[in-house]
C-alpha cells in the first residue's frame, strides 16, 4: 500500500495544485464554473494531505501513535473533506446543467458571488455534519503482537453509530451520484436536441456533443466505481460488528480506500487539463517560466564568437577565429548526472 499510495498523493496533489495554480493565476480563468472547479480541487487536495499519509502510515504501524487529539482532528477532517469533495461535485453537475440546458434565464444567478457563497456553505456545511464522528473517536489499546493502540469508533450506542454510516453514504455517495447522473442525462438530451434542429452544424456539434458526452459518462462511471467498494464494505461491517476481519477483508478493505483516494486523483484531469483553456494556460505557465530563465554565459559567448566568424568569411578576409569561453567554476546543478 505505501507505494501505491506514494504514487496517488504525488499525482493527486500536482494535478490538483496545477488547476487551483491556473485557476487563481489567469484572468481568463475567473469564470462561475471554474470556482466550482477549484473548489473541487482544493477539496481533492485537502482530503489527499489530511486522509492517504495517515492512512498509509496505519496501515504499515499497525497502531495509532499520534495521540487523542489528532485522532479526533485527522478523522473529522476525513470526514468534511469527503463530504466537502462529493457535494461540490454535485453542485457543479447543476451549474454544468444550467449553463447548457438554460443559457439565458440562468445568468441571473449563475455569478461569481454566487459560487463564492456556495463553495463557502459546502465547507461550512460539511464541517457542521462532521462534528459527530470528533465526539465519536478515541483511542482504545488491544492486545496484538503486544499492547498497542488504536484510534476507533466508540458510538455510545449501535444504533447510532448505524444511523450515522446510513446518513454518510447518502449524503457523500447516493444523492451526489443520482445528482450528477440526472444532470448528464438532462445534458446530453438537450445537446442531441440541439442537433436535430440545425442539421448544418451538426459535424461541428457532433464532435463537442461527443466530447462533452464521454465527459459527463467518465465523471458519473469513476465517481460510482471509486466510491462503492469502500461504502459497501464500511456498510457491511457497521451492521456486522460482531463478525472476523480476515487477511481477505483487510486486503479488500485498503484496496477500496487506494480506489477512493484515487478518484481525488483523477478529477483534475476530468475536469480541467483535458479542456483546451486549461492547457492553453498551462503553456503560458511553461513560457513564462523560459522566459524567466536568462541565457547562461557559454550560449551567449558562443552565438556572438559564430557570428562574428560568419560575418568574417562572407567578407572573404582572411581572419583569426578563436572562442572564448565564459569562465565556470563550478557545473550547474543540472548538469550532474
Amino acid at each position: 500500500m505505501p507505494t501505491i499510495s506514494a504514487v496517488v498523493f504525488l499525482v493527486g496533489v500536482t494535478g490538483n495544485s496545477l488547476v487551483i495554480y491556473v485557476v487563481t493565476r489567469f484572468q481568463e480563468m475567473h469564470t462561475v464554473t471554474n470556482y466550482y472547479i477549484s473548489n473541487l480541487a482544493v477539496t481533492d487536495l485537502a482530503f489527499l494531505v489530511c486522509c492517504l499519509p495517515f492512512s498509509a502510515v496505519k496501515y504499515v504501524t499497525f497502531e495509532w501513535k499520534l495521540g487523542l487529539s489528532m485522532c479526533k482532528l485527522v478523522h473529522y477532517m476525513m470526514q468534511v473533506t469527503v463530504q466537502a469533495t462529493c457535494l461540490t461535485l454535485a453542485v457543479l453537475s447543476v451549474d454544468r446543467y444550467c449553463a447548457i440546458v438554460h443559457p439565458v434565464s440562468s445568468m441571473s444567478f449563475r455569478t461569481k458571488k454566487v459560487a463564492k457563497i456556495l463553495c463557502a456553505s459546502v465547507w461550512a456545511v460539511s464541517a457542521l455534519l462532521s462534528i459527530p464522528v470528533a465526539m465519536n473517536y478515541d483511542l482504545k489499546e488491544e492486545v496484538y503482537y503486544g499492547r498497542r493502540t488504536y484510534c476507533e469508533e466508540m458510538w455510545r450506542s449501535v444504533a447510532g453509530q448505524r444511523g450515522y454510516m446510513l446518513y454518510t453514504v447518502l449524503l457523500a455517495y447516493v444523492l451526489p451520484l443520482a445528482c450528477c447522473g440526472a444532470c448528464g442525462v438532462l445534458i446530453i438530451r438537450r445537446l442531441l436536441t440541439r442537433m436535430e434542429r440545425h442539421p448544418a452544424q451538426q459535424r461541428n456539434q457532433a464532435r463537442q456533443t461527443r466530447r462533452t458526452t464521454c465527459i459527463i459518462v467518465s465523471v458519473v462511471v469513476i465517481f460510482a466505481l471509486s466510491w462503492l467498494p469502500n461504502h459497501a464494505i464500511n456498510l457491511w461491517r457497521v451492521f456486522n460488528l460482531n463478525a472476523p476481519i480476515t487477511d481477505a477483508i483487510h486486503a479488500v478493505k485498503t484496496a477500496a480506500l487506494i480506489l477512493s483516494y484515487s478518484n481525488s486523483a483523477v478529477n483534475p484531469f476530468i475536469y480541467t487539463l483535458i479542456g483546451e483553456n486549461y492547457r492553453n494556460c498551462l503553456k503560458k505557465a511553461v513560457l513564462c517560466c523560459r522566459k524567466s530563465n536568462p541565457h547562461s554565459r557559454f550560449s551567449s559567448t558562443f552565438k556572438g564568437s559564430r557570428f562574428s566568424y560568419l560575418s568574417s568569411s562572407k567578407k572573404k578576409e582572411s581572419v583569426k577565429f578563436s572562442v572564448r569561453f565564459a569562465p565556470v567554476s563550478k557545473p550547474p546543478l543540472e548538469m550532474k548526472t
